[in-house]
């Protein structure tokens, strides 16, 4: 056997209790609050900002903590979002009614009637 000594060499000191890591890598935490009325997008746009400025090395990368990588994430997937919601709507109008032409005249009624309200409502107080 081969005492540790021989390969290694220890003193008493202070060191690290732990090391941060993200995958691999040493990692460094900074956190941040925000101000009141700024977004995270705002934020975020604010840090890339920083880091341009500072010109950090290139081997150093930055990645934002999952909040923000949640909040990217559901931004750039919302359009698919919101069409999905559309089609699924379209889709149970139609298999209510039987029929693929009454969802669109359904979804394009409330649009009709906002213009025609105000005209009602003219008609009205003026009988009254």
């Amino acid at each position: 056997m081969i005492p540790l000594a021989a390969i290694s060499r220890y003193r008493p000191g202070h060191t690290l209790l732990s090391v941060n890591h993200q995958g691999l890598f040493v990692a460094s935490t900074i956190s941040f609050n925000l101000q009141p009325g700024k977004s995270l997008g705002e934020a975020a746009n604010e840090i890339n900002a920083a880091i341009a400025r500072i010109n950090m090395l290139a081997r150093s990368t930055v990645r934002l903590p999952a909040p923000h990588g949640f909040f990217q994430q559901s931004l750039s997937k919302e359009p698919i979002l919101i069409l999905t919601a559309i089609a699924a709507v379209y889709i149970l109008l139609g298999v209510l009614y039987e029929s693929y032409v009454h969802p669109i005249t359904i979804s394009l009624d409330p649009a009709v009637r906002r213009r025609r309200r105000p005209l009602a409502f003219d008609i009205i107080q003026h009988r009254i």
